[in-house]
């Protein structure tokens, strides 16, 4: 999985990724554990910053 693109504004974030044709749930699950990670060490003020539940995907 590569990224591509990202973006978004205040209340959300837009990422396009290239990714194999199938692909698992974990790989959903690093993406926002690492990703929600690295938000909380960058701007601290962000502590409370969460993802919502789910995912969406199109192809």
């Amino acid at each position: 999985m590569h990224p591509k693109c990202i973006g978004g504004i205040a209340d959300h974030v837009h990422l396009l990724l290239s990714m194999p044709t199938t692909m698992d749930a974990n790989a959903i699950q690093l993406t926002k554990s690492g990703s929600s990670a690295w938000i909380h060490q960058t701007f601290r003020p962000l502590r409370n910053f969460g993802w919502r539940q789910g995912c969406g995907a199109s192809v």
